[in-house]
């Protein structure tokens, strides 16, 4: 009989305390979300996610993966250290992230485990989720009453997401074959360090794959980081209150140009693109919106390396002494709503183990920056370059 896990995740950022001897937990997350950005285009136009949502759940999977499943995983995930430092750097991660009380800004973390109470699972996996990732434990009755157990972590994810996450795990994904499932639950919400007028917000058009629609687009003129590179994107920076965390949007020169910026995208790319940004007159319209979405992510996961997790291959004996998990969903879903105030994000990834049965042009006085056609953007930790969120916005409501 093959046992079953879930993973369920959220949202979070990236801080360079994660950086251990030479290995680099924000620039690994950095790198994971990159390799499934454009997986994730494949499903839909637009798109919003949190990358380190995802990579967190992931990695309280991986402390319990080994032999093949642990290197395609570590693969995919761009681990190139031993699995002691990883954990010890996402302890100090959590510990950097989660947002101070007089903090500006609300950045709030939670990791849960929610395990089957009359499986055995080895001892040390259990205490490192606790004190690692700092994850809270719960002993339930998968096998008698997996309904019941699915709306409790759903309401669960709906509290640590202050509402915006609901129905994470839809009914059918948890049943008496389920043994254990893994959250995480992250919930951003900010004010922008410039806020926008609501009297300057008007109706203007935006510029969609299936035409033209009228938007409430925002509008302020302001110093801000600024680059672009000439007829090809231009990038601006909108900082968050606290001056930590910010969002940085991508916007290409043509209006049906976001297919060639996304092929530029890389890694080393994005650095240099956030150090070459200056601060600049800018004449600012982005357009207010909402942004809701739902991934199953099995196919993009097996995509980038990870196959024997999703199989009867599957080895995660360092959860319990016998060989029989392996994960049988993946869910990812996060939220984002943009207005003149700022930017409220929440995000929520499950994961189900189930039993067998070029160069910068010189910045004129005043830039425009006019965000009226297709445009990738991401939220940052500010100090590293961390990616929070990363979404692309084709056709707003």
């Amino acid at each position: 009989m093959k046992e079953c896990l879930f993973l369920a995740l959220f949202l979070t950022l990236l801080w360079a305390g994660g950086r251990m001897d030479g290995f680099d937990l924000a620039e690994a997350n950095n790198r994971f979300a990159l390799k499934i950005y454009p997986q994730l285009c494949k499903e839909k136009g637009d798109v919003f996610f949190s990358p380190f949502s995802i990579y967190n759940a992931l990695a309280m999977a991986y402390e319990g993966a080994r032999g093949k499943t642990e290197r395609e995983m570590a693969a995919a995930m761009n681990l190139s250290a031993p699995r002691e430092r990883v954990r010890i750097a996402f302890f100090r991660l959590l510990d950097k992230l989660i947002s101070p009380k007089k903090a500006p800004y609300q950045l709030k973390i939670a990791n849960a485990f929610w395990a089957e109470k009359s499986y055995h699972f080895r001892s040390y996996y259990l205490k490192i989720l606790q004190r690692y990732y700092r994850s809270s434990a719960f002993e339930v009755d998968f096998k008698n009453h997996p309904e019941e157990v699915r709306k409790r972590i759903n309401l669960w994810v709906e509290r640590k997401t202050s509402g915006k996450i609901k129905e994470l795990i839809p009914p059918g994904l948890v049943d008496k074959t389920t043994r254990l499932i893994l959250t995480n639950a992250i919930y951003f919400k900010g004010k922008w360090s410039k806020g926008f007028s609501k009297n300057s917000t008007q109706s203007a058009p935006f510029y969609s794959p299936a035409g033209k629609v009228m938007v409430p687009m925002m509008y302020q003129k302001g110093s801000f980081p600024y680059m672009e590179v000439k007829g090809k994107f231009q990038a601006l920076e909108l900082p968050y209150q606290g001056e930590t965390l910010s969002m940085v949007i991508f916007l290409p020169s043509r209006k049906m140009g976001i297919k060639k910026l996304e092929s530029s995208l890389s890694l080393k790319n994005l650095k240099r693109w956030l150090t070459e940004m200056a601060p600049t007159e800018v004449e600012v319209y982005i357009p207010r919106f909402k942004m809701d979405e739902k991934y199953s992510l099995e196919k993009s996961l097996k995509a980038l390396g990870m196959i024997s997790a999703f199989s009867r291959e599957a080895d995660f004996s360092g959860m319990t002494e016998r060989r029989e998990l392996f994960i049988s969903e993946v869910l990812h879903r996060a939220y984002v709503e943009v207005n003149e105030e700022g930017t409220e994000a929440a995000g929520a990834t499950e994961v189900g183990m189930r039993v067998t049965s070029a160069a910068p042009m010189p910045m004129p006085t005043a830039a425009v920056f006019r965000a009226d056609h297709p445009f990738l953007f991401l939220i940052i930790h500010r100090p590293t370059g961390l990616i929070l969120f990363m979404g692309k916005l084709q056709s707003p409501e």
